[in-house]
């Protein structure tokens, strides 16, 4: 009898186990996910050499280091990533960035390495360098074409007459597009294993990242379909990018030493997930993605992530329930998402108003980025 009790506990322990688990599981459907880093966006897309996302073919490229040869680096407070470890004792690698060195190499690019890594130019460690680059696809780079500056990238770049160079910093890539303006620039995303184009109004900054958010686009033709959101009526009922404060709004409280910072990437797609990612994370689809850019003016990021039309259609962006009173319940043109409207560029500029509500500075946003959101 005791034997008999004991396997019906075990059998009811099993059973109450597997329930618990199917239950987490529905409630969280963004823990089955598996990222697999094994998406090439736009990398192999035919473009024309006018286009802003066009890549180049025998022209002078260049790379940084930290975050960009190696994803073993700390955000900090002023928007420059930080080596966790010494460049040469890390093992974690770029997939994504990986096959854009081998693109490139095969269409007659002559890489070079600006950085702020004094340790690269050091003779010493030549041999360690060299098998950095190999891990990453690059080849035996001579000295002659290893630059450790201090300060702005853009005088170098400049001096080297780069046409193109990766940096993973926004508070290097934002000097490097009001100084270099004719060098087109990559974003390289060390936490997430991917790489985005980076464009900026070309005003230096004057404050640091606190602001970030989420454009989705799709691919419809003729016209590109661009999701915005209306904020609740106590948030003032006007259209927006999802998204929030980031970043160094979320920072400034931590301590360096002992705490991880947010990245605006990483900011951008947590607060996408808190206002339209109750089903589905945004992480989980950055595979599938078929273009990334990134976009700033001053302490304002939007990370612009191209998916598929047919895929689109049969996503809900719903808000988690903690967060669902940032956003309307209004429905419009997305079923089982209120809150959110597909829209076309054209309506989207300063000053216009769309079904009655008014989108103030995500129309300036519009009008500022036109021409890359317009190639996009």
């Amino acid at each position: 009898m005791k034997i008999q009790k004991k396997f019906v506990s075990i059998l009811l322990l099993m059973v109450t186990s597997c329930s618990n688990s199917s239950e987490k599981s529905d409630k969280n459907p963004q823990n089955q996910e598996v990222i697999t880093y094994n998406g090439t966006d736009d990398l192999y897309e035919v473009e024309s050499s006018t286009s802003p996302f066009a890549r180049p073919k025998n022209a002078k490229i260049g790379f940084d280091v930290d975050g960009v040869l190696h994803t073993e680096v700390k955000y900090t407070a002023n928007d420059f990533y930080y080596f966790k470890r010494p460049a040469f004792e890390t093992t974690g690698r770029n997939i994504r960035l990986k096959k854009e060195i081998d693109f490139l190499l095969s269409n007659g690019n002559n890489p070079s390495v600006v950085t702020h890594n004094k340790s690269v130019c050091v003779s010493a460690n030549t041999i360690k360098r060299d098998n950095l680059f190999k891990e990453n696809g690059l080849p035996s780079i001579p000295s002659s074409q290893v630059f450790c500056v201090n300060g702005d990238k853009s005088v170098e770049i400049n001096n080297q007459a780069l046409t193109l160079f990766y940096d993973d910093s926004p508070g290097v890539l934002s000097l490097v597009s009001a100084n270099s303006p004719t060098t087109k620039l990559f974003m390289p995303l060390p936490k997430h294993q991917k790489v985005a184009h980076y464009f900026s109004d070309k005003v230096i900054p004057t404050k640091p990242i606190s602001k970030c958010g989420v454009l989705i686009v799709d691919d419809s033709k003729p016209d590109k379909r661009f999701l915005l959101q209306l904020r609740s009526p106590k948030l003032g009922e006007w259209w927006n990018f999802p998204g929030g404060s980031c970043a160094y709004h979320e920072n400034k409280h931590l301590n360096f030493a002992t705490q991880e910072f947010e990245d605006p990437i990483t900011g951008a797609i947590r607060e996408f997930d808190e206002e339209a990612g109750k089903f589905k994370s945004l992480k989980n689809e950055l595979d599938q993605s078929k273009r990334l850019m990134v976009l700033q003016s001053n302490d304002y990021v939007l990370f612009v992530v191209k998916l598929d039309k047919n895929y689109l259609d049969n996503r809900k962006f719903v808000p988690q329930d903690k967060f669902a009173h940032e956003v309307s319940n209004k429905l419009f043109n997305i079923p089982n998402s209120p809150g959110y409207r597909w829209f076309k560029l054209s309506e989207c500029k300063k000053g216009a108003k769309v079904d009655g509500y008014n989108l103030g500075i995500t129309g300036k946003t519009c009008d500022t980025f036109r021409t890359y959101l317009d190639a996009f």
